[in-house]
């Protein structure tokens, strides 16, 4: 766990970093520090490891005060990402991983069995004799979090990690960072300056303002829902209710009927309405339409369960997305491993929302007994 208390930051040219910050990182969570240029999140993660030391309060990690231990002995202490990884250029990966258990004391031998452990972990384990230079930009990044890894340390504090690389591989870094969480159940102190990698990613995100001072500490949902005022409502944009979707488990929508046909008998004759084409392993291949084409699927609505009323439900953002940007005005529903389980129809999805609103209107109503 990771506690600011009251923290205060002001620089030699009397620049304020931060001003009365108050908050707790909790431990096994991944909080977000997000917010404009200016306002000070990526101080606050450097007072963590004291690579900034604050003017007032105090920063505790695990009840006990960064500033009574060895800057040098904390930092070992604690895995760090940046931007563009950092990595030593005349280090094979290997060797670039195994820095922090070499540190720690371990020899050079058992650091590297170590870092080939982690390297694995994180898929890379082919790429342990390159050179940094010879990987691609996501390929470094992946690097960089094995090498905060491979101390084991309990904390890991990531400063914009993956701002430096383009989209596509952004998101499939995100994917990896929350597969390696969902693993590992680190305490995880993450800086960006993206709204939506902020929601997607952290428990719980920490909106900063120009200045250092905290204007909404709380929950994806709860952030998208009821932001504070104007100043976070409009750093979460005006989307907000549709990616507040994303969090909404569609645990009520039931999956519906849909045309099938399989594959290799696609072309046997033009269906009378959009039929699904399946694969041989019951994988959705392809939309066969009234005009005789294939057209692509669309986004895809996972699900585990047919009626969707279990853990293993979809979010109502992915059922609406899968019927919006199909062609055939109906969303195909496939499982974990990608086989075909149903349709999700847009009307369905939008009753539902209503039928919530309607829910939470009743119970604020005055003299009602749920309240």
């Amino acid at each position: 766990m990771i506690e600011f208390r009251d923290v205060g930051k002001r620089f030699a040219d009397g620049t304020v970093g931060l001003e009365s910050l108050t908050l707790t990182a909790r431990a096994g969570e991944i909080t977000v520090l997000v917010g404009p240029s200016g306002c000070g999140k990526t101080t606050s993660l450097r007072t963590v490891n004291r690579m900034v030391e604050i003017t007032s309060g105090s920063v505790h990690l695990d009840g006990r005060d960064v500033a009574a231990a060895d800057p040098a002995e904390l930092r070992r202490g604690i895995g760090y990402v940046i931007q563009q990884a950092g990595l030593f250029p005349h280090r094979r990966v290997i060797d670039n991983v195994a820095t922090v258990p070499v540190l720690q004391g371990l020899s050079r031998r058992e650091a590297r069995a170590r870092a080939a452990e982690v390297l694995e972990r994180v898929g890379l384990e082919a790429f342990a004799q390159r050179w940094p230079a010879q990987l691609s930009g996501g390929q470094q990044q992946r690097v960089g979090v094995a090498r905060a890894l491979a101390g084991d340390a309990p904390v890991l504090l990531m400063d914009e990690p993956f701002s430096a690389v383009d989209p596509v591989v952004r998101v499939e870094l995100q994917d990896e960072l929350l597969r390696l969480q969902a693993d590992l159940g680190k305490t995880i102190l993450f800086v960006t300056h993206d709204i939506d990698e902020a929601i997607r990613l952290g428990d719980r995100v920490a909106v900063m303002r120009v200045g250092g001072r905290l204007a909404q500490f709380a929950p994806p949902d709860e952030l998208l829902a009821a932001p504070v005022d104007d100043f976070v409502a409009g750093f979460v944009g005006r989307d907000r209710g549709y990616r507040r979707l994303g969090f909404v488990p569609a645990t009520a929508l039931r999956l519906v009927d849909l045309p099938t046909r399989a594959d290799a008998n696609g072309s046997s004759g033009v269906p009378e309405e959009w039929t699904v084409l399946l694969d041989g392993a019951e994988r959705p291949a392809a939309w066969l339409g009234p005009d005789g084409a294939r057209h692509d699927l669309g986004s895809l609505y996972v699900t585990d369960d047919h009626d969707a009323a279990s853990d293993g439900a979809g979010t109502l953002r992915g059922a609406l997305d899968a019927a919006l940007s199909s062609p055939a005005g109906r969303g195909v529903a496939v499982d974990g491993q990608g086989r075909y389980r149903g349709g999700v129809e847009a009307d369905d999805v939008l009753a539902l929302l209503d039928r919530g609103r309607e829910t939470e209107r009743s119970v604020a109503r005055p003299g009602d007994t749920r309240r």
